[in-house]
């Protein structure tokens, strides 16, 4: 469009240099008479002035024609300017999806690992409790018979002494009287058998591990739990009550630390599908619902704890609903607020991931589609 508006000013100079020097070589006073001098004078004049009209209009026509030219050389500009933009926009958005998509892989390979790393330690820390487990029953019972019954008498001799029963024991945390009933009754039959749940009228149908999680006892719960008892047991059919319920009721944070170390679920409910955290927020015990949700997370992976604060009980409930005060709920919402931005990050990353590998693909089997073509 430049070369053409050139070639259009050139024409014209062009013209106008015909013109001026058509002009400077007549000359009137040449030839003829005066008479013939005047006419061809005036003709002469008569044609420079038609030459000039024509010359203004052919310039007038000249500039209209460029002044459309440069109009249309700058929307074509202007549409060049706003094409290269939007190419400029779609290569961002292109780069920042790839940059997304290869930031998301790379944090779900980290959680990954992270994930099994975590699941190799608590599977070592299992296979040393078992080891433990098996040891504390190897020395309670393999003993040969003489000792056993020498054993057995000691044992019933300090039960005697002491007065009470094994219930009482635990509620002390006498772990020494409790090794003694255990060495006289037997394991099998204090975890497993008749006696392993309590008769009391106010405590019926507790076991050992129930008591001792609400007395706050820890030794006695290590001592339980390592000779085999069910960290998740439930009390009766009717209140469906887990030892880590008793502990977050009775506020023992310690407990329910050491309760979820060795495998204590902390979304288990009882019969009116209260779970620990529900009995933490009605009791008033902010730290504790802080707690069993970091412990949780560090011992049972970042799955045990998964919507548990929006989980609702038998009256449509969530733990928010039957805080007490409002430090508490402040607690659970800031809680809630921090897992759901987890989820979503975690969501959106699975997303992002999902959708870079099916646009990987689709480009794979475009090129290998491509490069087929081509060697045919």
């Amino acid at each position: 469009m430049t070369e053409e508006m050139n070639k259009l000013e050139a024409e014209q100079n062009d013209e106008h240099g015909k013109v001026a020097e058509w002009a400077a070589s007549w000359d009137p006073m040449a030839f003829a008479s005066e008479e013939e001098r005047e006419e061809a004078e005036i003709r002469h004049e008569i044609k420079m002035e038609e030459m000039k009209i024509r010359a203004a209009e052919e310039k007038k026509k000249n500039d209209i024609k460029m002044k459309r030219l440069k109009e249309e050389m700058l929307i074509k500009e202007e549409k060049l300017k706003i094409q290269l933009e939007k190419e400029a926009k779609a290569r961002k958005i292109i780069e920042d999806k790839a940059r997304e998509v290869a930031e998301a892989k790379a944090r779900w390979e980290r959680d990954l690992a992270r994930e099994e790393k975590r699941t190799k330690s608590r599977e070592k820390r299992t296979q040393l409790r078992e080891n433990k487990l098996q040891k504390a029953r190897a020395e309670l019972e393999q003993v040969d018979e003489t000792k056993r019954k020498e054993a057995k008498k000691e044992a019933k001799a300090a039960c005697d002494l002491a007065g009470g029963d094994v219930w009482d024991a635990c509620k002390k945390g006498n772990a020494e009287l409790l090794r003694n009933f255990f060495i006289f009754h037997g394991t099998a039959t204090l975890l497993e058998g008749k006696m392993s749940r309590c008769h009391h009228r106010e405590e019926w149908g507790r076991t050992l591990v129930h008591t001792a999680a609400w007395w706050g006892h820890t030794n006695i719960l290590r001592f339980l739990l390592t000779l085999g008892a069910n960290v998740n047991v439930h009390d009766t059919s009717v209140t469906r009550t887990t030892p880590l319920l008793e502990a977050a009721r009775a506020g023992n944070k310690h407990i329910c630390e050491f309760l979820i170390r060795y495998g204590a679920k902390v979304k288990i409910k009882d019969s009116h599908g209260d779970n620990a955290f529900h009995w933490a927020a009605r009791r008033g015990h902010g730290s504790l619902i802080t707690t069993m949700l970091r412990r949780s997370e560090e011992f049972q992976g970042s799955h045990s704890t998964q919507h548990v604060l929006a989980l609702e009980n038998n009256k449509l409930m969530t733990p928010l609903d039957v805080a007490t005060n409002e430090t508490v709920q402040q607690l659970i919402k800031k809680e809630l607020k921090k897992h759901g931005e987890k989820e979503n990050s975690r969501k959106k990353g699975k997303n992002r991931m999902k959708a870079g590998m099916l646009r990987a693909k689709m480009v794979g089997k475009l090129d290998t589609g491509n490069e087929e073509r081509k060697k045919r």
